[in-house]
């Protein structure tokens, strides 16, 4: 019988090659996985020092300023109509 060509290898090197190759790809993996935990990292530093969401005055407080303003304005409207139709003859 002929010997075959090329020699097949033993198993042990084809163990050794394909335990190299997953060594590799694992190391790849890690490398991908720590960079994404970088990134993830630096958005949860981002976000902590970001300030938070304006909450704006609150809608029934801008209605209680809204009446009050309405009020000084009639108030003062009927100062104005007040003064004009006195007989000091005082003009505004």
């Amino acid at each position: 019988m002929r010997p075959s060509w090329p020699p097949s290898r033993p198993p042990s090197a084809q163990r050794l090659t394909c335990a190299t190759d997953v060594w590799e790809e694992l190391t790849t993996a890690a490398q991908s996985l720590g960079a994404l935990a970088d990134v993830a990292a630096e958005r949860v530093r981002g976000l902590a020092s970001a300030p938070g969401p304006s909450r704006g005055t609150d809608p029934d407080e801008l209605e209680r300023r809204a009446e009050t303003a309405a009020a000084e304005e009639a108030e003062l409207a009927d100062a104005i109509e007040t003064a004009r139709s006195a007989p000091s003859g005082g003009h505004l």
